[in-house]
């Protein structure tokens, strides 16, 4: 069996979540531990818009992902 965790929410935006102590400097997730691999995504507060991704991956994966990310981005 296999499971499947999702978090979080594409109408809350934590860069401009305002919880009373002012704006965010950062904004990541903080565990990302699974034998099986994890990965987030979350929106940067910059004003661009950007997209910040994390990953967990068995060694051998990571760097499959990593070698094949690398080719990916010089085509």
């Amino acid at each position: 069996m296999r499971a499947l965790a999702v978090t979080g929410s594409p109408k809350f935006d934590f860069a401009e979540a305002d919880f009373g102590w002012g704006e965010a400097a950062k904004v990541e997730v903080l565990s990302l531990d699974s034998s099986n691999g994890e990965y987030s995504m979350s929106l940067s507060n910059s004003p661009d818009g950007d997209l910040g991704v994390g990953m967990s991956l068995p060694k051998e994966m990571m760097e499959a992902f990593a070698s094949m990310f690398a080719s990916g981005l010089y085509m």
